[in-house]
């Protein structure tokens, strides 16, 4: 089986202290993608990355893991998403520096990468719109995912409906509190047929498949140390149950399970070799 995770890749500074750690959503998934898929599926990375020394560390620890890199290098700097901790360990994004991912489309070559995946899984938050629409218009012959990145900021249900016949499941973090929003993404699962899963932080996950619903409560965690990448973690474990099995509740325990060891820790994936 082929994976393809098409989107960002860069890296998350810490603030105040300016601690510098991999990230980008689609970084996060492909890392956890490899450690969970089996290892005779490939796993592949599709963004691009800037000319500075960053991009170096992290093209080298990609290729530690194993992952196919289909990441254009362009003059300039990798993004960069600052990050502060709360006194609970959850995280604050701050200023965002697409660097070279700003107005960044993906080329054709890349394309023809997408065409042939089993999987696809793209992110889409305001940063990296343009990158976003030309993934989700390119045709592929399998299972696409949209992680709707920003949908708890925008709440707007036009961000799903606007591609909704180009994908087949979506992830989309929330809050309880955000009920009417939760009803509407309920309905268009429904009435469209996708499989949406709400991941709701410390209130666990709800999933809604056509008209049915599954509920999967959040793991206990003794200490939150940084609740970054969280999602992204729970995505990919999701995932490499149900490519496998279509065992929906089967899937949000082991995204629950894996999230909650994501945030026990500092940073959404390993510190990067030196």
């Amino acid at each position: 089986m082929k994976i393809v995770c098409a989107g960002d890749v860069g890296y998350d500074c810490y603030l105040p202290e300016k601690k510098y750690l991999p990230g980008g959503i689609s970084y996060n998934v492909a890392i956890q993608a490899k450690a969970l898929f089996p290892s005779s599926d490939i796993i592949q990375l599709v963004s691009v990355l800037g000319d500075d020394d960053i991009a170096v560390q992290l093209r080298r620890n990609l290729a530690s893991k194993g992952i196919e890199q289909y990441i254009e290098s362009l003059p300039g700097q990798s993004p960069v998403q600052d990050i502060r901790l709360d006194i609970d360990g959850i995280c604050r994004f701050e200023n965002y520096q697409a660097g070279v991912l700003e107005g960044f489309r993906i080329s054709e070559s890349a394309k023809s990468i997408i065409r042939e995946s089993d999987l696809l899984i793209v992110p889409w938050f305001d940063q990296i719109t343009p990158l976003f629409d030309s993934v989700i218009r390119t045709p592929s012959k399998g299972l696409r995912v949209v992680d709707f990145a920003d949908i708890g900021e925008h709440k707007d249900i036009q961000r799903v409906t606007t591609n909704i016949a180009r994908f087949d499941i979506a992830f989309l973090g929330l809050l309880p509190s955000d009920e009417r929003f939760i009803r509407q993404i309920a309905s268009l699962a429904d009435t469209h047929d996708k499989l949406m899963i709400v991941t709701l932080a410390d209130h666990g996950s709800v999933a809604f498949d056509g008209g049915v619903q599954y509920h999967c409560a959040a793991r206990k965690v003794t200490s939150v140390i940084d609740t970054t990448g969280a999602g992204d973690s729970f995505a990919a474990a999701f995932l490499a149950e149900y490519m496998y099995t279509k065992n929906i509740q089967q899937a949000m325990q082991n995204g629950a399970e894996l999230a909650a060891l994501t945030v026990a820790r500092l940073g959404s994936t390993a510190v990067l070799s030196p």
